[in-house]
């Protein structure tokens, strides 16, 4: 899974989209619309959070692969 935030002007949202270009399978790429590299927080929601949950569950734990995530944000 890489998310980025869409506005991003410190990390460029085009970084996050190379590094999930050259993932391999099975990835996911997460758009954080409107935010930016400073307020990313503010709109990562429980909705979001739950989204991410359900793909790793759906997708991943369920069919025993391995995870991968990268987060293109400084915490």
């Amino acid at each position: 899974i890489i998310a980025y935030a869409e506005k991003d002007k410190i990390i460029p949202p085009s970084n996050s989209k190379d590094l999930y270009n050259a993932a391999n399978n099975p990835k996911y790429l997460f758009e954080i619309k409107n935010a930016d590299h400073h307020n990313i927080f503010k709109f990562v929601t429980p909705e979001y959070l739950e989204l991410i949950k359900k793909t790793l569950i759906e997708k991943y734990l369920l069919h025993d692969s391995p995870i991968g995530i990268i987060i293109c944000q400084t915490l």
